[in-house]
């Protein structure tokens, strides 16, 4: 775990390395996302990616990919393309170790794109997957286990 939070670390510290020492633009500004509207830019520092896979019978289902970015001065998640959830009634996204425990937002489509910012206060490197949560059947539906980049 100190080794995957020292690697999170280094990458947005080398992400903010080219601000010129002295300068003062302000922070970046980014206009408050709808959930699952946030997007990784093109000159995002990608840190991590990982599978959907079923965590078992009951819940749904999703598959697909989804990638962890520095960009901006934000952490960001987003699903692929290739995500698909079906059979969950009022999906969201969460981070988590061995369970979901941070709330990313609801899922604003049943596949595609969607991305969101991690709030502040949490501290990425302390989470190891990205699930998809079933609200109305408070199950789990996937997970995908991070790897770092």
């Amino acid at each position: 775990m100190d080794r995957r939070r020292t690697l999170l670390m280094i990458a947005a510290g080398t992400a903010l390395a080219g601000c010129a020492p002295g300068r003062d633009d302000g922070p970046p500004q980014r206009p408050a996302a709808e959930p699952g509207s946030a997007r990784i830019g093109a000159d995002a520092l990608m840190t991590a990616e990982g599978s959907f896979a079923a965590t078992g019978p009951g819940a749904g289902s999703a598959t697909g990919g989804v990638r962890v970015a520095r960009d901006r001065g934000e952490w960001l998640i987003e699903t692929g393309p290739d995500f698909v959830v079906e059979g969950a009634e009022s999906p969201v996204l969460m981070l988590g170790d061995k369970g979901p425990q941070a709330l990313l937002g609801p899922l604003a489509a049943g596949s595609g794109r969607q991305g969101f910012v991690v709030p502040d206060g949490l501290d990425i490197g302390d989470y190891l997957s990205v699930w998809v949560w079933c609200r109305a059947a408070e199950r789990p539906v996937a997970v995908a286990r991070l790897t770092l980049l």
